[in-house]
């Protein structure tokens, strides 16, 4: 158990650490002088009109964050910039709705796609998923999008006429848009990072993984004893570690002494998988009989050897950690994984979800 704590510290100070990280230079990468992007910025504006500038601003900024040396040179993004931005409102329309279509295409058949390659691992079928049913389901193919659209510039047409507005600049100015202003600050959402293939399909391949880990940990409860070497669940109740523990404990509650002996039984197998004792041997299976309160694994009435599982859920959980890490460099508008979750995924801020749970345990009622 000491080991096991030091590990759980040392996970939460590592994630304490990488949330509260500053960007750095990696974060950007941008190889255009700020002289570069305001002579580009006073040029379009000459061009369209003193009323665009700010989205002038805002779009060539954001388009010059992005831009590395592979790119183009500065001539190179300026003369970009100048021949492909939209300042005239039905061009801009009219580009909206074509970039719509194609993304609408490309981003549909690849959730078909990835559906049908994760069946095998998510529908119930007669035969076992293998490794190739994980290897295939681990595949990612989208992992090259975002580096495909950089290199065609379609990614940097979308950011230059559609850039990106942070969650609280939607959250100031979204009262005041119209369908079709919101329609376009949706589309600035798109290319807001720029993670490499390797990177992308790396979390893909790790998420899966653990995905896979839970969806087949499996406690067989009719196979447990209790210390006078009794059975008190069905022979046949099967629940994953997680939630059908969790249901099958509070399911208990209204049983008196009865249902307490049993959410005691459950609480231990709990415990026995939060510290990594339990056998492996009981892991979605059923050969063996185990009693939870001693460790003892039983097969025809009599002890036998076993295995613990050892740290393979911190692992899956380290891996997990490393692989959204690897992301952070990348993503200059939310540099760490608890502002993407919280501003870009949920579209919440962290401090009112603080504040959401903070006065829901402070309210009366549940006191």
């Amino acid at each position: 158990m000491k080991h096991f704590s030091l590990l759980i510290t040392a996970i939460l100070l590592i994630g304490i650490q990488a949330c509260t990280q500053k960007p750095t230079s990696m974060q950007t990468g941008s190889s255009i002088t700020e002289k570069t992007i305001l002579a580009t910025i006073d040029s379009l504006a000459g061009r369209y009109g003193a009323n665009q500038k700010d989205l002038i601003d805002k779009g060539v900024r954001q388009t010059a964050s992005l831009w590395i040396s592979t790119d183009g040179t500065e001539a190179e993004f300026q003369s970009f910039c100048l021949a492909n931005y939209q300042g005239d409102p039905a061009a801009r329309e009219q580009l909206f709705r074509k970039l719509c279509r194609g993304f609408e295409i490309l981003r549909g058949y690849y959730s078909k796609i990835n559906k049908e390659l994760l069946k095998p691992l998510h529908l119930v079928s007669e035969e076992e998923p293998g490794t190739i049913d994980e290897l295939f389901g681990a595949y990612n193919p989208s992992a090259h999008f975002t580096d495909d659209f950089f290199a065609n510039k379609i990614a940097f047409i979308t950011i230059l006429n559609f850039p990106f507005y942070s969650l609280r600049e939607k959250t100031e100015l979204g009262p005041k848009w119209s369908r079709l202003e919101w329609a376009y600050a949706r589309l600035g959402d798109m290319f807001t990072a720029r993670v490499p293939a390797d990177v992308q399909q790396n979390t893909t391949s790790k998420l899966t993984a653990s995905e896979n880990y839970i969806a087949n940990y499996n406690i067989y409860l009719g196979n447990l004893v209790n210390d006078e070497g009794k059975t008190l669940f069905p022979s046949d109740l099967r629940l994953i570690s997680h939630w059908g523990l969790r249901d099958e404990l509070k399911s208990h509650y209204a049983e008196g002494e009865n249902g307490l002996e049993l959410q005691k039984m459950i609480y231990q197998v709990m415990k026995r998988i939060i510290d990594q004792t339990i056998p492996v041997e009981m892991i979605d299976k059923n050969n063996f009989q185990w009693n939870p309160y001693t460790n003892t694994l039983l097969k025809d009435g009599k002890t036998v050897a076993s295995t613990p599982e050892g740290q393979q859920r911190y692992q899956m959980l380290l891996e997990n950690f490393r692989a959204m890490k690897a992301i952070d460099p990348y993503t200059p508008f939310y540099p760490t994984f608890i502002q993407r979750k919280f501003e870009q995924e949920y579209e919440i801020p962290q401090d009112e979800v603080e504040k959401l749970f903070i006065d829901f345990v402070s309210s009366p009622v549940i006191r």
